[in-house]
């Protein structure tokens, strides 16, 4: 099959492996790509038996078609997938005849090949792997956990030479097998509302819910909008119980069918259109708008029933959508609310929460509805000290003083005037918020190195290293002759700071992000891989 744009780098591999094997080439329009129907009826029709897609595309193809090609009873025998995470989650709705269908992922960027890799997917594992680097590729993991790609071949962009390495933009983790799996892209990682948050792990997560095929996750202002591709409408109540995070507001928008670009990915910027076309209420001010467009004046109205307004059950259905995300109780029946003779708009509003603002009821209806920030008072800095890159950690303060690092890999200790005590520069980038006690300091950094450094003067006592990041806040006990820490390398650590050596180190399933916490004479910590050990602190085994 040859359906791919020309300005999408996959059309030279459809050309080119059909000339160099001798195989026919099945070419169909470029408004095909987006008639999923029409699309599957040439395939099935015209007896293609290579594809090459994206998920995006793949999802879109009817369900029927779907399921006679995995069945395998059509002419198609090899399915390969790429330019997108692999699609586990959504081919395991389906019967897959793998002795009959093969499926591939492949992977690869268009500044050095279309692909650089090519694995075969095993329907026994949960993950798939990126695979091998073909020939002439290499793979080279720098210490934030990117991939990049390397080797014989070379990109000329504007006339330049690109460099010996090319930057993929993508996260990935090696495991002990060697295997390279993805995560997300270097910018999934988002802050919002103070909260590190990966979008691509919230559409994943929601993937796994019955009733929805496909997730995607977007940023928009401090929410996250989470698109999904649903059987039926009834899963959404329960998916935001299941996947809210303390903190964040979720919109989930239900969707029939995905916009793609040219290149049969998903369009985010049409999502975004889609989102913004809705109404969606974030503030006050949107509020005001959304019931302008019923009749509704927000000032005047208060006092009045929604009844008395003459608001219909299908405009109370559509106020219900663009508004029940604010309830201050996820549960409560706002549509059954909105159709009762006694709901008023004050009632509405106080069953609301806008964020860090708080409703100040007015005096008199004449004088409006104010809102008022939860905290009045300006806020001034006193002091700032530069650390020259990004500063993730959570400054801690003991015994006058403040301790922080960056991603520069500086070290500061500072006065509470913000006075520079002393400063020290370490051997990678510090994320972690570092332990202090009795004098003794631990940070630990991505070069895998964990610091025990003296609070009063800023010598290095001791450093250990590990196989991987510590991104994790370590723990001192015992008047700071013993720490605990976690690693990305998935083992737990004790070590005895006094006698400068290793007590233990116990094995675990995930990465370890979170910091451990010590109760009685355990040690509790939980992993990336959803794992929650209980470690006891003398026999090292687990509870």
């Amino acid at each position: 099959l040859f359906s791919t744009t020309t300005t999408f780098d996959p059309f030279v591999v459809e050309i080119f492996l059909a000339a160099m094997n001798g195989a026919k080439i099945l070419l169909v329009p470029d408004w095909y790509r987006s008639t999923p129907a029409r699309l599957a009826d040439a395939i099935i029709k015209h007896g293609a038996t290579f594809l090459q897609t994206t998920p995006s595309q793949l999802k879109i193809f009817p369900h029927a078609a779907l399921m006679e090609i995995f069945a395998g009873r059509t002419s198609v025998r090899t399915i390969l997938v790429g330019g997108e995470a692999f699609p586990m989650n959504f081919l395991r709705g389906y019967h897959i005849d793998d002795k009959s269908v093969a499926f591939y992922n492949v992977y690869g960027i268009t500044e050095v090949s279309c692909w650089a890799s090519c694995q075969k997917i095993s329907w026994k594992e949960d993950d798939v792997e990126i695979g091998e680097p073909l020939l002439g590729t290499k793979f080279l993991i720098n210490e934030q956990g990117e991939l990049l790609i390397g080797g014989t071949r070379r990109c000329i962009s504007n006339g330049e030479w690109s460099g010996t390495w090319t930057s993929t933009g993508d996260i990935v983790e090696r495991k002990e097998s060697g295997k390279i799996y993805w995560l997300g892209r270097c910018n999934d990682q988002q802050k919002i509302n103070g909260i590190k948050v990966s979008l691509t792990g919230l559409a994943r997560k929601a993937e796994t819910f019955d009733g929805i095929q496909s997730a995607l996750a977007l940023q928009y202002a401090q929410s996250v909008l989470l698109f999904v591709h649903v059987k039926n409408n009834s899963v959404q109540s329960e998916l935001l119980k299941n996947i809210s995070i303390a903190g964040l507001l979720f919109i989930v928008i239900p969707m029939e069918s995905w916009p793609l670009t040219l290149n049969g990915k998903v369009d985010r910027q049409k999502l975004m259109q889609i989102f913004k076309q809705r109404d969606f209420v974030f503030t006050v001010n949107d509020l005001s708008d959304l019931l302008s467009k019923f009749g509704i004046c927000l000032k005047n109205d208060r006092e009045r029933t929604f009844a008395a307004l003459g608001l219909t059950s299908l405009r109370a259905t559509e106020l219900t959508i663009k508004t029940e995300h604010l309830l201050k109780q996820r549960d409560f029946p706002l549509l059954q609310y909105f159709l009762s003779d006694t709901a008023t708009v004050a009632g509405f509003l106080d069953l609301l929460k806008f964020g860090e603002v708080f409703w100040d009821a007015p005096l008199s209806c004449s004088q409006g509805y104010v809102i008022k920030p939860a905290i009045s008072r300006e806020i001034y800095p006193e002091w700032e000290y530069n650390l020259g890159k990004c500063i993730d950690a959570t400054p801690v303060v003991e015994s006058g003083s403040v301790f922080v690092g960056s991603h520069s890999g500086r070290f500061v200790s500072l006065s509470l005037d913000g006075a520079k005590n002393w400063e020290v520069e370490i051997g990678g980038r510090i994320e972690a918020t570092a332990c202090y006690q009795s004098g003794i300091i631990a940070v630990g950094c991505y070069s895998g190195c964990l610091y025990l450094i003296d609070g009063k003067n800023g010598q290095i006592i001791w450093q250990y290293q590990v196989g991987n990041a510590i991104k994790s806040r370590p723990v001192l006990f015992d008047d700071a002759e013993k720490c605990v820490f976690g690693s990305h390398d998935k083992f737990l650590y004790m070590l005895d700071i006094k006698e400068q050596k290793l007590l233990w180190k116990v094995a675990c399933d995930g990465s370890i992000l979170s910091s451990p916490l010590l109760h009685n004479d355990a040690v509790f910590v939980a992993t990336l891989q959803g794992e929650f050990l209980a470690v006891d602190l003398v026999s090292f085994g687990i509870l």
